[in-house]
């Protein structure tokens, strides 16, 4: 027996448990600020079991945004939270570098009173409809953390002819919202250059696409999870240079398509899952994931997707293994440039895809090896600007599994 102070006792007839299971996808649990509730390991086909989403003041839980049935491959799975009491809450900072006097710009769709409560007991109410910018009646009389309410019946958007404080210095001031469920869609834009923005959580009701430019340049934003209600397009940029984002969870319902720069320059993310029911559009657009450096996992959609546009995947630097889906049939250049630390590619289709110009590798490393359908390997090999890289063409027989 082994005894001593570290030695823990052991019952009669008991025996230690075995240790979780890593076998199968990966599911992932998220909470809304981007922690990991649980992670589950489950074999083709079977289900996951939700774990018990956890409580936040002022914040009431919704929906998990992709189900935990029937699970193909790794999941992220996002909790969805809307505020208690539907209001929208902006928590944020306001000193002489800032200012002292925000204004709050708005869309209002109806004639419902909407009231701000500036969080130093002044308020501003308005019954405008359309666009509507309302400022802070007097300034705040010191340097400090505030939180702003914005409440009203109808719909409204919290952001209208501008980003929802408008100038770039206030842009600086929130760091963390929680957006009320009567907001059902955000403008392009409506985050852009928040700096400071750390933490956001998006309701159920919030429907259409995650717009162009959406968090553009927020270099704090940590997570995001959106929510089954929308299913539109992932439009250009939304993520672009978000330096500290770690994980995005796309709900299943988006299905529309996605457009150029998503992540570009986002340095820190590590895991994207795209929906799986993404099936259409045209290509992997202009510098979709370029210098996402620290991306260790990428399951790209694989659908009606042709085309693997000028560095889509570029700069990928900690990322080993990338399947190309099988209708990519055209590689732009240096679209799969500078993944310097990446193993293997694996082409599924028996046909090569067409090569613009030799940089479609530039940078691939020695030991790097490009898996393609046994039959077609001196295809591959003999292809228009695919012969100087034929000593990395392996038939995909060879693969370790």
């Amino acid at each position: 027996m082994i005894t001593g102070r570290f030695a823990l006792p052991i019952s009669a007839g008991s025996a230690p448990e075995p240790p979780p299971s890593t076998e199968g996808h990966k599911v992932t649990y998220y909470d809304p600020f981007g922690e990991v509730i649980k992670i589950q390991y489950v074999l083709d086909g079977m289900d996951a079991t939700p774990p018990t989403p956890p409580t936040f003041d002022l914040l009431t839980f919704a929906e998990w945004n992709n189900p935990s049935t029937g699970i193909t491959r790794d999941e992220d799975i996002g909790a969805i939270y809307n505020t208690t009491d539907g209001k929208t809450y902006v928590f944020a900072t306001f000193n002489p570098v800032i200012g002292f006097q925000p204004t709050v710009f708005l869309n209002k769709s109806t004639t419902d009173l909407l009231t701000i409560d500036w969080g130093d007991g002044t308020t501003t109410t308005s019954t405008a409809t359309g666009n509507v910018s309302l400022i802070k009646p007097t300034l705040y009389a010191s340097e400090d953390n505030y939180v702003i309410t914005i409440e009203c019946a109808g719909l409204y958007r919290i952001s209208g002819s501008s980003r929802i404080f408008g100038t770039s210095t206030y842009n600086s001031a929130p760091y963390k919202i929680y957006i009320g469920e009567n907001v059902n869609i955000l403008n392009n834009s409506t985050f852009q250059s928040h700096k400071q923005l750390k933490y956001l959580t998006i309701p159920s009701s919030l429907t259409g696409s995650i717009t162009a430019n959406l968090f553009y340049q927020c270099f704090s934003l940590n997570h995001c999870s959106f929510p089954t209600s929308m299913n539109g397009f992932i439009y250009a940029n939304c993520f672009n240079s978000c330096y500290a984002l770690q994980s995005v969870s796309f709900p299943f319902t988006l299905i529309s398509g996605i457009q150029e720069a998503i992540f570009a320059n986002a340095f820190s993310i590590r895991s994207i899952v795209f929906p799986k029911n993404l099936t259409t559009g045209s290509a992997f657009n202009t510098s979709l994931f370029v210098n996402c450096t620290s991306l260790l996992k990428l399951d790209p959609p694989t659908g009606l997707i042709n085309v693997l546009r000028a560095s889509a995947f570029s700069g990928m630097r900690s990322l080993r293994s990338l399947f190309i889906p099988i209708g990519i049939n055209q590689l732009d250049s240096n679209s799969l440039s500078n993944n310097t630390a990446m193993e293997e590619y694996i082409f599924q289709s028996t046909i090569p895809p067409t090569m613009v110009n030799t940089s479609a590798f530039n940078a691939i490393p020695l030991s790097c090896k490009i898996y393609v359908p046994d039959a077609s390997v001196t295809d591959y090999k003999t292809a228009t600007n695919w012969a100087i890289y034929a000593d990395y063409i392996y038939p995909i027989s060879t693969r370790p599994i």
